[in-house]
């Protein structure tokens, strides 16, 4: 189902609204403010109470909360009245709903049983969770897809499941750390206290490190992918851009806390970073496991399918007869590779620029308009950059083990099926398969000089020999008998 515009927007403003909520809850962490308010739901019994600093860290926090709540039960009225047919749009606002409801049992629990480490971890595990519901959300009433709401998987769709997952386990670790009271139990960085401790309160500081470390190198990756693949799906390049982005700066931020003898700011921004970093991770991973757009699936079979593999088997056995005809026998096998290498790189160059400069012409035809460009399945430039990359490879090939002679002949084939044929013959007359079979009968001509390093009289009859009649193999009387 469509979503409209307003109901969009306010998916947006949920999510806008609960990040604050999250961030703020960093700041009460690290200024040990999560007992300035030490009753709940209230505050020193009062809705509004007297606002010494700590009792209005946790106040403020509180407020932010409740307006997400707001937020999220407006998105949720919403979603009832238009949308309850969509079931999607049912499970995650459903889903953000009890993690909401959640979140403010686990903060009461936090608050009444005075801030025990593990309710706490638990409570920021719960809130980022909250976060990573209604980011999926947001990407996808963003960019919505007609298809199916997952992709096949690939290697780059479980990269950025990795990244996540590890960002999360990251989070959770700096909770360990803060709750541990190691956080200002290494005084330098990279290393701790200019060296690598293994036990106390400094271990476990550096054991954070080494985490970001490992999550780092996955979230590099991931975030390269995806700018690799931008243009594939919608929304992929923003993602990347600003998960590598907050990366360097969540490291950044960490090594400043050391460097600055553990000042208020970077104390307080290291957790609100985290959060966008993991709300940015997972937009990542979600978009990652979007549909691929249809004009971007391109596969190896695509790929193959530009160079013409059925007609170039057949030019490869008639450069190969032109070898034994050349040689008087067999000739060296080195050699038989190189040409056959050579001339597939040459014939599947031809086909692959064919491919783009016959791409109109191929959409007419029901037999060609499934072919790769046509089908969008390939982008022009690709298929321009394999022909030309084949060209060369086959030109240096047969020049470096064969001789220049076969490389030019290569070459020529190329010019005259791309310039003559398919730009000139093929659209101005009938006559173009006949015209422009020459630049079929040169491969022959290829193998022969690969063999002999020259070009007389003697291929020319026998390539007529093959092309036109190929039972002249058989012997003279064959040939008469036909």
């Amino acid at each position: 189902m469509t979503m409209s515009a307003g109901y969009r927007r306010l998916v947006y403003l949920t999510l806008l609204a609960a990040l604050p909520a999250a961030f703020w809850g960093g700041i009460v962490r690290v200024t040990g403010s999560g007992l300035g308010c030490p009753d709940w739901p209230l505050c020193h019994g009062q809705f509004l109470p007297s606002l010494d600093v700590a009792t209005l860290i946790e106040w403020t926090h509180r407020s932010l909360a409740i307006i997400a709540g707001l937020a999220l039960a407006a998105l949720a009225v919403w979603t009832l009245a238009r949308y309850r047919s969509d079931r999607r749009a049912l499970v995650f606002v459903g889903i953000a709903v009890v993690l909401y409801w959640l979140q403010a049992i686990l903060g009461a629990i936090t608050v009444l049983l005075e801030l025990p480490d593990t309710w706490v971890t638990v409570h920021l595990a719960n809130a980022e969770l909250l976060l990573a519901v209604l980011t999926t959300y947001a990407v996808v009433v963003r960019w919505p897809t007609s298809g199916p709401g997952l992709a096949k998987p690939t290697a780059f769709t479980w990269l950025a499941l990795t990244a996540a997952i590890g960002t999360f386990v990251l989070l959770l670790s700096g909770a360990y750390v803060r709750g541990d009271g190691a956080t200002a139990a290494c005084s330098t960085w990279p290393l701790c206290n200019d060296g690598i401790p293994f036990t106390g309160a400094a271990a476990v500081h550096m054991a954070h490190r080494y985490i970001a470390a490992l999550v780092g190198i996955v979230v590099a990756y991931a975030a390269a992918g995806g700018w690799a693949r931008r243009r594939e799906i919608p929304g992929l390049g923003i993602a990347a851009i600003l998960t590598a982005v907050l990366f360097v700066l969540q490291v950044a931020i960490g090594a400043l806390n050391p460097l600055t003898g553990f000042s208020p700011w970077p104390l307080g921004a290291h957790p609100a970073v985290a959060t966008a970093l993991w709300c940015s991770v997972v937009a990542l991973a979600v978009l990652a496991w979007r549909p691929v757009r249809a004009e971007a699936t391109t596969t190896l079979k695509d790929i193959v399918a530009l160079t013409k593999p059925a007609i170039m088997s057949l030019l490869l056995v008639t450069a190969l007869g032109g070898m034994f005809l050349a040689a008087g026998g067999v000739p060296p096998f080195h050699l038989v590779i190189a040409t056959m290498l050579g001339g597939a790189f040459a014939s599947g160059g031809a086909s692959a620029l064919n491919h783009y400069f016959d791409r109109d012409l191929d959409e007419r035809m029901r037999r060609t308009s499934r072919r790769p460009l046509p089908g969008h399945r390939v982008s022009g430039r690709v298929a321009i950059a394999v022909g030309l990359i084949l060209n060369v490879l086959a030109f240096a090939l047969l020049w470096s083990v064969a001789n220049l002679l076969a490389a030019l002949l290569a070459l020529s084939g190329t010019l005259v099926y791309i310039f003559v044929y398919t730009l000139w013959l093929k659209r101005t007359t009938v006559q173009n398969i006949v015209i422009g079979g020459a630049a079929g009968a040169i491969p022959p001509l290829v193998g022969w000089a690969a063999v002999a390093n020259n070009v007389d009289l003697h291929p020319l009859p026998v390539r007529d020999r093959f092309l036109l009649d190929p039972r002249a193999l058989l012997g003279p009387r064959a040939a008469h008998q036909g």
